[in-house]
């Protein structure tokens, strides 16, 4: 399996992408409608194995109280697991405001599992 950034809104197999979010995808898949379009068009591009480190707001999401707006911010204000993790849980939770110290260390516990 190869990991695959989507940069645009997609539905595949009954389920729906937004972009920033990584697919792990079988060569086979992506070399057959629809995603081969979306590769061609530069909307589905193979990631670099740097890229992976990268912050993505989806799987911040599955933090309960941590929404598309919270996940965004930290996203922005972070960019990836590495500076994340430096900072800590109680930076974390000082710098984004909603951001309480135990959501803080969900946050962290689940990007460094």
């Amino acid at each position: 399996m190869t990991e695959w950034l989507l940069k645009t809104f997609t539905t595949y197999r009954g389920n729906f992408y937004r972009p920033g979010e990584v697919m792990e995808l079988i060569d086979k898949e992506v070399n057959s409608y629809p995603l081969k379009a979306l590769v061609e068009r530069g909307h589905l591009v193979r990631m670099e194995a740097s890229e992976s480190l990268e912050l993505r707001p989806r799987v911040l999401e599955e933090v309960n109280g941590i929404g598309p707006t919270y996940a965004e911010e930290i996203v922005d204000r972070y960019r990836t697991i590495e500076k994340l993790v430096e900072a800590g849980a109680s930076e974390l939770s000082e710098e984004i405001s909603g951001v309480d110290l135990e959501k803080a260390e969900e946050i962290i516990e689940l990007v460094t599992s």
